[in-house]
């Protein structure tokens, strides 16, 4: 189902982390808002990183240009992540890190 297309107005946290729709405020060199913004804003901003111009008549901006933003928000989130000393979840650390050895692989 498309909601970013058929419920504009859904709050975006209920499809991404703060972590995630944050960054795309940042990145786009625009005010991170104090509640949590529209889902179709969100997209938007996610999409301009993928290549999606949006300008007046561009239309909605598509599942590869949303990807695309995604792709670049995620290696900007890790990079933030990496920068402040944090801890990446544990799902999503290689697993050198999740051992605790930094550029090893294994015990």
């Amino acid at each position: 189902m498309r909601l970013g297309r058929t419920l504009p107005d859904l709050p975006a946290d209920l499809v991404f982390e703060a972590d995630e729709w944050r960054p795309a405020f940042i990145l786009n060199k625009k005010p991170v808002p104090k509640t949590v913004p529209p889902l179709n804003t969100v997209l938007r901003l996610i999409a301009q990183h993928g290549s999606f111009l949006a300008r007046r008549h561009d239309g909605k901006p598509g599942a590869k240009t949303i990807w695309l933003g995604l792709q670049e928000i995620a290696v900007f989130v890790e990079g933030a992540v990496y920068r402040t000393g944090g801890v990446l979840p544990p799902k999503a650390q290689p697993a050198h890190r999740a051992l605790g050895r930094p550029g090893r692989r294994g015990p």
